[in-house]
C-alpha cells in the first residue's frame, strides 16, 4: 500500500485479515483470509475461514449507520456463497489516520458499528475498537461448538426492532393524519384519545401532533406483534407460520393477506388469541394504506428470519421489547415508559419472594411488570420450579396489571408472554380503570361485587372481563407502578368528579393524578406489603399531597379541622433512590422524579432505617449493573454501616425514619434535597447547631416583617383579565426578559428618561407617577438598590393613550385596572428586601439573592418581596446581607423545590424556614450589628466588580467568606476556615449537580427553549415548612 493519500475502505483490508489471524491464534481458532474475491459479478471486501466457517466482511467508512439497510443489501450475497456476513462501520476520524501509521493503529481504530450475522451467532456492536469486534466474531465460533446453539444477542433483535418501527411509523403518519376514517380506526385501537391526550399534553400541545404518536403506537404494536408471531410459532410449532421473505427487494403481492391467513389458521391463534386478534385487527387497517406499508414490513420479516430472535433466551425477550423502542418514539410515549433500568432497579429492590402477588394499576407499556417477572423468576427457579411452571404461576395468579389504555393493555401482554412462549397463559392484564378497580376492591371474592361505573365504552370482551375481575382487599404484596403524573387541571372533567366522590378526604387541593393512584393502592396492599412507584417531587414537598402523605405515612384521615389517626397501619420508606445525573426515571419527564419502595406495617419499628441512594451515573451506563447494584444496596441495609460510597452510587442511611417523617410530614424535601451524601451529613451538623434559633417564618408570625409573593394583575383587579397589561407596565432597567414596553435609560433629577422598545421613542415621566421596582435579580449586581431601583408605572396618562395603543395596550379600562393594582398592591406589599423566588441559581448574572433598599419596593412573581412591620432599619439591612451567605443559599438547597435542574423556585414558604438571627440577641450585640452594616457597605462598594453567586461560591472567594464570617457571628456558630470550606464544597457539589442536569436536559429538549421567561409565573405554589419544623422532635 502506498504511504501518500488518504485512508479508505480498501486501506483497512490487509489490517483486518491479519488483526483477525491474531485473535484466531489467541482463541484457538484457525484463521484464514483473502480480500476482493470475485464472487459471481461482485467482489467482497474480505472472505475470512474460521474454522472452515465462511464469513463475508463489508467494511464501510462514514456511511450511514442503519442495521436494516446493511442487511438486506449484503446477506442475500452471503447466502449466496454459504457464509457469515460481518459489517464494519467506522467513523470518518478513520480518513484522517495517516496511511503510514495505520498499521500501528489498526487495532484501536473505532467502529461505530458493527453487526455479525451468521448460522452460529448474531451480534450487533457499537462504539467499539476494531480489535474488540474482531474478538467478538472470532469467539463467537468458540461459544457456539461450546453450547452448541446460535447465539443471538438480544440488542441486536432490538436494533432491527427499531429500525422497523421509524420505517413503519414514517409510513403511517402520513396516511393516518391525512385519512380521517384510518385516523378514527387507530383511535378505536388505542382506546380512549382524549385521556391519551390530556396526558400528552403535558408535553406537547399541537393536537396534530399528538394525533401522530398513533401511528408510533400503531408501528410499535405491529413490530412486537410480528416478532411475538414468529418467535411463538417456532417454539410452539417449530417452523413460522410467518411467510418466508427471500428478496426484501421484490415484496410478494398479498404480503399481509398471507400474513392474516397464515397466523389465523395455525394452532397458536386458538392458543394466543388475546393477542393476536388484536394484532391482526392492525394488519387490516394496514391493509388499507396501500402498497406503502409492504415494503418495511418484508425488509423487517426478512431481518427476523435472517437473526433468529427464537433462540434468544427467555430472560432476555423483555429486554428486546423493552430497548427495541426507537429514542423519538420512546421520548413521544414518555408519559407511558419507564426507563428500563429504573425498571429494574425499582423491581429488584420491591420483590422479595418469587410467590409475591404484584399489581400495576397504570402498566402502560408493561415494563415494570416485566421486570418484576423477572425478579420473581430468578428466585423461582432457585427454589426448584421450573421456568414453564412458574410462567403459569405468575401469569394465572400472581401478576395483574390495568391501564386506562387499550393499546397498553395489548403491549404489556405481548411482553408477558414473551417470556415463556412455550406455555400459552393469557395474563391478568385488563383494559380499564385502575383507581376504580383498587378503590372497589371486595373483602372475599364471593361478595357481590359493588356497582361498577363505565368511564369508557370497552369492546364487549374486555369490558366483561374488566368488569368480572374483582381484585380483593389486602390481596397483594406488591403494588408497583409509574402512574400517570398529569396536573389535576387536565385530568378529563368527568374523570376528575368521580375521584373526588370517592377519595375526596384523602386527596385533596390541586394534586397531581398520581396521588389518587398513590391513595387507591393501599386498599389493596397486605400489611407488610409494599408500595414501590416512581415517585414526583410534590409527594415529598408539595403542600397539596400533604394530605396523602398523612394517609399513606401516618395513617391519617383529614376530618374537619382536625386529622384522626384511623387506619391502624403506617407506611415507612425503605428505598429512596435519587439520580444525581437526570432528572427523571420515566423517559420524556420534565421535572424531578424518585424510586421509592414504602412498606405498609402496623408498627413503625418494622422498618428501623431507610436507604437514600444516589445514583452517580447515567441510566444507560448502569444497563447491565443492576443485579450488582441492588445486592450492594441490600446488603448495606442490613449491615450497620451508615454511609456507603461507591463508582455507581452513594448511599446514607436514615435511622428511625418514621419518628423523623412523624415530626417533619409537612417538608419531607430534605429526605431527597441533595445530590452528595457530604451535603446530607453537612445538613444533619447544621440543623442540629442552628435548631435554637427563630426563622424567618417565626419572625413573621411576631409581627416582626412580612413575606409575600405578587402577580400582577391579581391584587384588586383578579379575575378582570387584566394580569398582561400590569405585567408590561414594570420598566425594565437590568437584565431581566419577558414582555416589557419601556426601558429605563437614566434617571435626572425627579425625571426619569424612557426607551419604548419598539420604535425608538423617548419619554420622560415624574417620579410621582411610578413606584420602585425590581422585574428580577438577573444582571442585580448591587446589594443595596437605594437610588438604583427599576419602576412601575401606575399613571399611564403621564405616557398618553395613543402610544400605549401602539405599544400593545388598546383597552383603556383595563390598563387603568392594571395601573391601579400595581399602586394597591405597593401600598400593601412593598418592603425594602427582594428574595429570589424563580430563577436560574447557577446563572452568571444572578450575583445576589436578597436585594435592598431604603425604597421600598415592588416585585412581580419572580421574587418575594420581604417588608420591615417592627424591625429597626439596621437590622433589615444586616438581615439582607445574611439572606445572601452561603448558609442561606444552602439552608434552601435543602426545602426547594426542584423544577428542572438549576431552575429551580425558592417560593415564600421556603425562604420562611430560613435560620436566622435572632433580632433581640443582635440589637444588644452592638459590635456583631456593626461589622453587619460595615461589611454591607463594602459588598455595597464592591458590586461593580462582584462576581456572581455560583462563582463566589465555587471559588470560595474572600467576598464571600467575608459575608459567611459575618453570617456566623451572627448566628453565634464557632466555625472555622475548616467547615466553611466544607460548606463551599457541598454547596458547590449541589450547584454543579443541577447545573448539569440543567444542561442535559436541554440538551434533550432541543424543541424548547433553553431558558425559561421568568417574569410569567402561573405554577400554583408548594407549601414548605420551616427547617426548626422539620428538625425539632
Amino acid at each position: 500500500m502506498s504511504s501518500s493519500g488518504s485512508v479508505t475502505e480498501r486501506s483497512f483490508y490487509p489490517y483486518i485479515v491479519e488483526l483477525a489471524r491474531r485473535v484466531g491464534e489467541e482463541l484457538g481458532v484457525r484463521v484464514t483470509g483473502v480480500s476482493e474475491v470475485r464472487i459471481g459479478d461482485r467482489y467482497p471486501d474480505i472472505v475470512l475461514e474460521l474454522d472452515k466457517q465462511r464469513l463475508l466482511v463489508q467494511v464501510k467508512i462514514d456511511g450511514e449507520a442503519r442495521v436494516l439497510d446493511d442487511l438486506t443489501k449484503t446477506y442475500p450475497l452471503a447466502m449466496s456463497i454459504g457464509a457469515g456476513l460481518l459489517l464494519l462501520l467506522f467513523t470518518p476520524e478513520a480518513r484522517r489516520i495517516h496511511p503510514a501509521e495505520l498499521g500501528k493503529v489498526a487495532p484501536r481504530v473505532r467502529v461505530r458499528r458493527a453487526l455479525l450475522l451468521a448460522s452460529w451467532a448474531s451480534r450487533h456492536v457499537e462504539e467499539a475498537d476494531l480489535e474488540g469486534v474482531l474478538r467478538i466474531a472470532v469467539g463467537s465460533i468458540k461459544e457456539f461448538e461450546r453450547v452448541r446453539k446460535p447465539i443471538v444477542d438480544y440488542m441486536t433483535i432490538a436494533f432491527v426492532a427499531r429500525e422497523a418501527i421509524e420505517e413503519l411509523s414514517g409510513v403511517l403518519r402520513k396516511h393516518l393524519v391525512a385519512t380521517p376514517r384510518l385516523l378514527d380506526q387507530a383511535q378505536a385501537i388505542v382506546g380512549r384519545f382524549d385521556f391519551y391526550r390530556a396526558l400528552l399534553s403535558e408535553f406537547v400541545k399541537d393536537e396534530e401532533v399528538m394525533k401522530t404518536y398513533l401511528a408510533d403506537i400503531m408501528a410499535y404494536i405491529t413490530v412486537l406483534g410480528l416478532l411475538f408471531l414468529h418467535v411463538a410459532s417456532i417454539r410452539r410449532l417449530g417452523q413460522s407460520v410467518v411467510p418466508r421473505v427471500d428478496n426484501p427487494f421484490s415484496v410478494p403481492q398479498g404480503l399481509l393477506e398471507a400474513i392474516k391467513r397464515q397466523a389465523r389458521g395455525s394452532q397458536l391463534y386458538s392458543e394466543y388469541r388475546f393477542i393476536l386478534e388484536p394484532f391482526l385487527y392492525i394488519l387490516d387497517l394496514l391493509s388499507e394504506v396501500g402498497e406503502s406499508v409492504r415494503y418495511p414490513l418484508a425488509r423487517y420479516l426478512y431481518a427476523i428470519q435472517a437473526l433468529r430472535p427464537e433462540h434468544v433466551s427467555e430472560e432476555l425477550f423483555g429486554r428486546i421489547y423493552q430497548e427495541g423502542l426507537p429514542p423519538e418514539t420512546r421520548k413521544n410515549l414518555g408519559a407511558f415508559f419507564t426507563n428500563p433500568v429504573a425498571a429494574r432497579l425499582l423491581a429488584y429492590l420491591a420483590v422479595e419472594r418469587w410467590d409475591e402477588k404484584i399489581l400495576d394499576p397504570a402498566c402502560g407499556s408493561g415494563t415494570l411488570l416485566v421486570s418484576a417477572y423477572e425478579a420473581k423468576m430468578e428466585k423461582a427457579l432457585l427454589r426448584g420450579l421450573s421456568r414453564s411452571e412458574a410462567h403459569r404461576l405468575f401469569l394465572e395468579e400472581h401478576i395483574a396489571g390495568i391501564d386506562v389504555m387499550q393499546f397498553a393493555k395489548e403491549l404489556t401482554s405481548i411482553n408477558l408472554s414473551l417470556q415463556s412462549v412455550e406455555t400459552p397463559v393469557e395474563p391478568r392484564i385488563l383494559w380499564g380503570d385502575g383507581v376504580e378497580k383498587m378503590v372497589s376492591a371486595i373483602t372475599n371474592p364471593a361478595d357481590d361485587p359493588p356497582h361498577q361505573r363505565l368511564i369508557v365504552e370497552w369492546v364487549a370482551r374486555d369490558r366483561e372481563r374488566y368488569l368480572g375481575h374483582q381484585l380483593v382487599r389486602e390481596s397483594f404484596d406488591l403494588v408497583i407502578m409509574n402512574p400517570p403524573f398529569t396536573r389535576r387541571e387536565r385530568i378529563p372533567q368527568t374523570e376528575r368528579g368521580k375521584l373526588e366522590r370517592v377519595l375526596g378526604r384523602v386527596v385533596r387541593g390541586k394534586v397531581g393524578y398520581w396521588a389518587y393512584f398513590f391513595a387507591a393502592a393501599d386498599n389493596v396492599i397486605k400489611v407488610g406489603g409494599k408500595l414501590a412507584a416512581v415517585t414526583p417531587e410534590e409527594f415529598f414537598a408539595g403542600s397539596s399531597a400533604e394530605s396523602v402523605r398523612r394517609y399513606l405515612l401516618l395513617g391519617e384521615v383529614a376530618g374537619g379541622e382536625r386529622r384522626v389517626q384511623s387506619m391502624g397501619r403506617v407506611y415507612v420508606p425503605e428505598y429512596i433512590v435519587k439520580s444525581v445525573r437526570q432528572v427523571a426515571f420515566s423517559e420524556g419527564a420534565l421535572y424531578r422524579d424518585y424510586l421509592v419502595v414504602l412498606r405498609k406495617a402496623t408498627s413503625a419499628e418494622a422498618v428501623p432505617s431507610t436507604v437514600i441512594v444516589l445514583l452517580k451515573r447515567r441510566l444507560d451506563e448502569l444497563k447491565g449493573k443492576e443485579h450488582e447494584i441492588v445486592k450492594a444496596i441490600k446488603g448495606f441495609a442490613s449491615s450497620e454501616g451508615k454511609v456507603l460510597r461507591g463508582e455507581d452510587f452513594d448511599a446514607v442511611k436514615l435511622a428511625n425514619p418514621f419518628e423523623l417523617i412523624k415530626t417533619r410530614v409537612e417538608n419531607l424535601k430534605p429526605l431527597v434535597a441533595f445530590y452528595s451524601v457530604e451535603a446530607y451529613e453537612l445538613f444533619e451538623k447544621m440543623t442540629k447547631e442552628l435548631s435554637g434559633l427563630p426563622t424567618l417564618g417565626d419572625l413573621e408570625r411576631k409581627g416582626l416583617l412580612q413575606v409575600r409573593n405578587y402577580n400582577p394583575g391579581q391584587f384588586t383587579a383578579r379575575g378582570r383579565h387584566v394580569e398582561d397589561y400590569a405585567t408590561r407596565l414594570f420598566i425594565r432597567r437590568y437584565g431581566s426578559r419577558g414582555k416589557v414596553l419601556f426601558n429605563l435609560e437614566k434617571v435626572e433629577g425627579e425625571t426619569l428618561l424612557l426607551k419604548a422598545v419598539r420604535g425608538n421613542i423617548t419619554l420622560r415621566v415624574g417620579l410621582g407617577d411610578v413606584v420602585p421596582s425590581l422585574r428580577s435579580i438577573a444582571g442585580v449586581r448591587y446589594i443595596d438598590l437605594t437610588g438604583r431601583e427599576e419602576y412601575a408605572l401606575v399613571n399611564p396618562g403621564s405616557v398618553g393613550a395613543e402610544l400605549l395603543r401602539s405599544l400593545g395596550l388598546v383597552d383603556s379600562a383595563k390598563l387603568r385596572e392594571a395601573a391601579k393594582d400595581i399602586r394597591d398592591a405597593y401600598e400593601r406589599y412593598a418592603g425594602e428586601v427582594l428574595l429570589a423566588r424563580r430563577f436560574q441559581i447557577t446563572s452568571p448574572d444572578v450575583f445576589f439573592i436578597a436585594v435592598y433598599s431604603s425604597n421600598r419596593m415592588i416585585a412581580p412573581a419572580t421574587m418575594n418581596i420581604l417588608r420591615a412591620e417592627d424591625l429597626d432599619g439596621r437590622l433589615v439591612k444586616a438581615l439582607a446581607l445574611y439572606l445572601n451567605s452561603t448558609l442561606t443559599v444552602f439552608q434552601l438547597l435543602s426545602m426547594f423545590v426542584e423544577t428542572r435542574g438549576a431552575w429551580i423556585r425558592f417560593d415564600k414558604d421556603v425562604w420562611a424556614g430560613v435560620y436566622v438571627p435572632d433580632p433581640e440577641s443582635l440589637e444588644s450585640n452592638a459590635e456583631a450589628l456593626g461589622e453587619a452594616l460595615k461589611t454591607f457597605d463594602y459588598v455595597a462598594r464592591a458590586s461593580e466588580g462582584v462576581q456572581s453567586l455560583y462563582r463566589r461560591v465555587s471559588l470560595g472567594c474572600e467576598l464571600q467568606k467575608r459575608i459567611d464570617r459575618v453570617a456566623l457571628r451572627l448566628l453565634g456558630l464557632k466555625w472555622g476556615d475548616e467547615m466553611l470550606e466544607a460548606l463551599y464544597s457541598a454547596v458547590r457539589s449541589e450547584l454543579d449537580s443541577l447545573q448539569r442536569i440543567l444542561e442535559e436536559s436541554q440538551r434533550e429538549r432541543k424543541s424548547k427553549k433553553a431558558t425559561e421567561p421568568e417574569e410569567e409565573e402561573s405554577e400554583p405554589e408548594p407549601r414548605q415548612r420551616s427547617l426548626t419544623e422539620w428538625a425539632k422532635k
